[in-house]
């Protein structure tokens, strides 16, 4: 995933393919395991709750610091 909309565009997958998920839920479960771990339990775990802004704009600058880290 290097961006936002490639994220999305796999969670709605995991969706289509388990109508029974949440939105939120899909898109916790699709994190790598440590930015998963960096927000469990947190205000911006989307698991539970679909309120998704601060939890994709925190994921948005994690995408970005990542494409950053791997060009450098």
């Amino acid at each position: 995933m290097d961006t936002l909309d490639e994220y999305i565009r796999l969670a709605n997958s995991v969706i289509d393919s388990n109508p029974h998920i949440r939105y939120g839920q899909a898109l916790f479960n699709i994190l790598p395991k440590d930015m998963a771990n960096e927000i469990r339990g947190t205000a911006l775990d989307p698991f539970y709750e679909d309120n998704l802004d601060d939890f994709l704009t925190w994921l948005e600058g994690r995408l970005i610091e990542m494409n950053e880290e791997s060009v450098s």
